[in-house]
Parts: C-alpha cells; structure tokens; sequence
C-alpha cells in the first residue's frame, strides 16, 4: 500500500513521507514513516499500523460511548464477522424473493428447528424418552434461542419475517428516484473527469464501494471504518475484485484528512448511529472539496408505513441509530442537497457544496 513518496537520505536513517492525504489527529501536522508506525513531524504524537499497514487514527478511550459500543458490539461481534451474509438476512422481508432464496432457506431451517425442538421438549415432559436426532434437535433450538435473545434483532425478524413479506407483496412502495438511477446519475457526472479522489467514510466490507459504480471512475479510493474486523474483509474484497484502495482506521467524527481534498464523499448505512452526527457530518463536508459531492445513505421509514413496518424498522433495522431521519440539521449553510426515499426504510441524500 503506497501512501506517499520517500525521501532520500541516508541509506540507514530512510524516511517515508506522507504527502497526502493523511495528517495528524492531535495537531494536524504532517506524519512521517518511522520503523513500524507513522510519527507526527510536529507534535510527535505516534500512529500506529495495524498489521503492519493500516494507520490506526483513534484510541478505545477517545471514542463516545456510542461509537465505542457499536464497535465492540456490533461491528467487532457475530454482525461484523458475518456482515456480508447477516445484514442481507436482516432484510429478508423486504428482499425480491430471487436475491433471498438462501436466506429464505435458512430461516426455514431455523424455523423448522425451534418448532421441532421445542415439540419435543414438550414430549420429554410428557414422558416420551428423546432419540439421539431429537436431543440434537433440542440443543440447536437451545442455541438458536439464546443467540436470537442475545442478539435481539435477528429474534425479532424471526417473528416477523413471514408477516412483513405478505405485507410487502400487498402494499408497493413506488420511489420518485430509484436508488440505481441516483447512483448513476452522480457516476455519469463525473465519468469525464481524471485522478477523482473517493473517500469512502465507515466503509466497513467496502460493499457499497465496490457495488454502486463508483470504481468505473477513474480515482483513487480511501477508506476508514471504526472496526478492524470490517477493514480486513474491506481489504480482502478489494483485492479480489483487484480495487486499490488505502485504508484507515479512524473516528468518522474525527477524519484524519486534509481538508478539501476529495471529490466525493461517501456514506453508507452509518452515520444515523454516530455519537456526534453533526461533528460526522461537518467532517465530511470539510475534507470534500467546493464543487464536490457527498452521498449519504441510512434508514428512513417512508410516511405511509403501518405499524408492521414500524415494528420492524424499530426493532430489526434500526435499534442502534441515535436518530431515525436523514440528519439534514447537520448539513452545513451553503450547501444543497436533495432527501429521496429510495425505499420504504432507507433514505438517499445528495449534497453538493459550492465550487
């Protein structure tokens, strides 16, 4: 991973420079390689690299509660090992049917476990003696009860799973703009342009980056993420779709960048749950360059939802969030933006600051 350009010396005492974009989160001063972690050339204060090349931009004891909660967990738990197959089964009720088949099998499965299980708990305290397939099938529903009350939301999509599908089926949410013709439109705009600078801020698996066109730009990707279980499999997902992308972990609160550096700024299912969402968002817009863009995407329940549709926002999609809306309070003066509910629980917003 090249982060800079080295400095000639001498051949014992050589140096690495990081030119851009990174600088120091105490002072902001400029940061320099030295052995195995990056040293500020002003105040000293060290950044270490986690596993050797990822600078590690924040402390435990400098986050907010929140973030510090969310991080251990959610993002360093069960959700951010299997992120790329849990949140899919999040929203299995509002998949289409030929994206969910897996899922749909396994949550028969589960379903079919609990239901057997528990059958034959009953017959146990009947007094009929448990073959070896049955106290298996008791321990898994033993299990699946546990982690579903330890982790609350997959036991509520359990309950309304096959309810808020039938609901789905029944009432058709049509947006004004689709999610993929906004996305589209903001790739076309800048399709023409040369060495874009993307920043993609709690990246997490780098999913969204890798998913919504943006790396047929010709760029160069940042990304940052609270979580080091997400930025390795953020960097494992970039190497093999062969997307170079330099990575850091850092507080989206506290962004380790220059300011007005990147033409687009990215956001993708996170900044609802930010300790300080207007700290995050003024980070954002102060390292995007005038005339750049920054996409923000969270959850948002649309205005003719029902109480099935609350309950499952509430209680699967977004029990974490600190707010429930697109944070446009947070959007500095001076910049326009546009709120589009792209689903019945997500928002899409496009801001654009001034050249």
């Amino acid at each position: 991973m090249d982060f800079g350009t080295r400095i000639a010396g001498h051949p014992q005492q050589e140096q690495f420079r990081i030119v851009q974009p990174y600088r120091c989160n105490r002072c902001h001063g400029n940061l320099t390689e030295s052995e195995n972690l990056w040293r500020c050339d002003n105040c000293g204060n060290k950044i270490s690299l986690y596993q050797g090349e990822v600078p590690v931009f924040y402390t435990l004891n400098s986050l907010a509660n929140q973030d510090a909660s969310l991080k251990k967990h959610l993002y360093d738990g069960i959700l951010g090992k299997f992120y790329s197959f849990l949140m899919p089964f999040l929203s299995l009720p509002v998949r289409p049917l030929n994206r969910s088949v897996w899922q749909w099998i396994l949550y028969v499965l589960i379903v079919a476990v609990l239901a057997t299980g528990y059958g034959s708990i009953v017959d146990l305290f009947l007094g009929q003696m448990p073959s070896l397939l049955t106290g298996v099938l008791i321990f898994l529903s033993v299990l699946v009860t546990i982690f579903a009350l330890s982790n609350r939301m997959f036991g509520w999509l359990l309950v309304l799973a096959i309810p808020l599908k039938l609901n789905h089926l029944v009432r058709n949410f049509e947006p004004k703009s689709s999610f993929t013709d906004i996305h589209q439109k903001i790739v076309d705009q800048h399709s023409e342009r040369q060495r874009l600078k993307v920043l993609d801020v709690s990246t997490g698996t780098c999913n969204s980056l890798l998913r919504h066109g943006w790396i047929n730009l010709d760029a160069d990707y940042f990304g940052i993420d609270l979580s080091e279980t997400m930025i390795i499999q953020g960097k494992m997902n970039c190497e093999k779709d062969g997307v170079e992308i330099k990575l850091a972990l850092g507080d989206a609160c506290d962004l380790p960048y220059e300011d007005t550096y990147f033409d687009l700024v990215l956001n993708y299912g996170a900044v609802n749950g930010y300790s300080d969402i207007e700290a995050a968002v003024s980070e954002m817009y102060r390292v995007l360059k005038p005339g750049g863009t920054m996409v923000i995407y969270d959850e948002q329940l649309y205005d003719e939802r029902n109480f099935l549709e609350e309950l499952y926002f509430s209680k699967v999609l977004s029990p974490h969030d600190m707010i429930h809306s697109c944070p446009t309070f947070a959007i500095p003066k001076g910049a326009s933006y546009s709120v589009n509910q792209v689903y019945p629980y997500y928002y899409l917003c496009v801001v654009e600051k001034p050249g």
